[in-house]
């Protein structure tokens, strides 16, 4: 089996965290939201940076987003940050007419 970038293995793998991404609970439809990720060598992704995730660290990739492309943002059910917060992040950053709501799904 050919465990190489471009190998019968790899491309399983890719297979696997496609599915693995793409698949969520129907209580939280009201989400709307989009699961961008890449698959490949963290060497041969352009511009990759890190920064720290709870005890580690994790790989982050800046994409650009044009303003009139969010309209709201729903906050999730494990969510702390309080809506404000948030609302304020978006305004530092251009999105300043942006609505920032709470799930109404619960975690359970």
């Amino acid at each position: 089996m050919d465990f190489g970038p471009n190998g019968e293995m790899h491309e399983k793998w890719r297979e696997a965290a496609s599915a693995l991404y793409s698949v969520k609970n129907g209580a939280f439809h009201e989400e709307k939201e989009w699961r961008l990720f890449m698959f490949g060598s963290l060497s041969r992704i352009p511009d990759v940076k890190f920064r720290e995730v709870g005890q580690g660290i994790s790989p982050d990739k800046e994409l650009g987003i044009p303003k009139r492309a969010l309209a709201y943002v729903t906050l999730g059910p494990r969510n702390v940050t309080p809506p404000f917060v948030v609302k304020a992040a978006l305004a530092s950053h251009g999105f300043d007419n942006v609505d920032v709501r709470t799930s109404l799904a619960s975690f359970r």
